[in-house]
């Protein structure tokens, strides 16, 4: 538009089609009306982004747009393979669709660059991973997919990359979140956990990435730290004691940070490294055999390891 002021718009558009039909050689059910199931959408999602330079040195930039995402049919929770659990994807599901928005703001110092941005996503239709409605159950299912309500997530983000001495190098990022569905999940409701449902799973708090590293000549030494702050995670006790009862629960995470080391070596045409993961030897405070996403920390210690990259010209 000016030499300082640029507009980009895009368009996106989506076409999915898909369908299932469910057939077996033998009876198994007293039914045999197991309805087909068909997709077909189409979705036109517009954006607009905005870059406005300011000076040579700070730069605004703001952007805005819809989103689309198909109705899947995956989880983790399908390890559960010596069970046989059957899980029904219905016609009837809507596409999860988006509208996002952000502001964000760059300084590109001579030794220094600082950015900052502001994000929110608003979700339309979110799928999740229920157990089967009674109609469905009829039908021999234990699961479905489901579309279980809207949702949003925001937050703020602030990274700094600074240059502190030659070969001497610094970054930082800073993540908050929030995540949360518009209403508490229908399967937590009457539980103990009924107002944590309404925290969307897997989604920390806070997030941040730490790397210093300094590469002198053909030499390159690292040390990077990953942190990550509060989350909300589903159990689904499938191994029902008949004593202790269902322990099905959401777990409030602790914070937690892992570190890692790296160095290398040049070499002509071939590069000898080596490093060390989790150097503190972070693990998962908890775990339950009995559901394979209960997932958020390391489930394994310190690792090492090493190699030689050659560049074949």
């Amino acid at each position: 538009m000016t030499e300082k002021l640029i507009l980009v718009p895009g368009i996106r558009i989506d076409n999915h089609h898909s369908g299932e039909e469910y057939k077996t050689d033998r009876q198994v059910f007293e039914t045999v009306a197991f309805p087909k199931t068909s997709f077909d959408k189409t979705s036109v999602n517009p954006r607009l982004a905005v870059k406005y330079e300011f000076t040579k040195k700070f730069t605004l930039r703001a952007n805005v747009g819809t989103g689309f995402r198909a109705p899947y049919g995956f989880s983790e929770d399908l390890h559960l393979c010596s069970g046989s659990p059957r899980v029904w994807k219905s016609s009837d599901l809507d596409p999860e669709t988006s509208l996002s928005y952000n502001l964000s703001a760059d300084y590109y110092g001579k030794n220094i660059r600082i950015s900052t941005n502001i994000f929110r996503t608003d979700l339309k239709n979110k799928i999740g991973f229920t157990d089967a409605d009674v109609n469905v159950a009829a039908l021999g299912y234990d699961y479905q997919w489901k579309n279980i309500d809207n949702a949003f997530v925001q937050g703020v983000e602030l990274s700094v990359m600074a240059y502190l001495a030659k070969n001497f190098d610094l970054g930082v990022d800073v993540t908050c979140n929030q995540g949360e569905y518009k209403n508490v999940r229908e399967d937590w409701i009457g539980t103990h956990y009924e107002s944590k449902s309404k925290y969307i799973s897997r989604f920390p708090t806070t997030t941040g990435n730490l790397k210093i590293e300094y590469s002198p000549k053909t030499w390159s030494f690292a040390l990077s730290g990953n942190y990550q702050g509060n989350m909300y995670i589903d159990y689904y006790n499938e191994d029902i004691d008949p004593f202790i009862g269902d322990q099905s629960k959401i777990k409030k995470t602790d914070p937690f940070m892992l570190f890692n080391a790296r160095v290398s070596k040049k070499l002509n045409q071939f590069k000898f490294y080596a490093g060390v993961n989790n150097i503190f030897n972070y693990i998962q405070d908890e775990k339950h055999l009995d559901d394979a996403a209960f997932m958020y920390a390391p489930v394994y210690g310190t690792m090492f390891y090493g190699g030689i990259a050659i560049d074949i010209k």
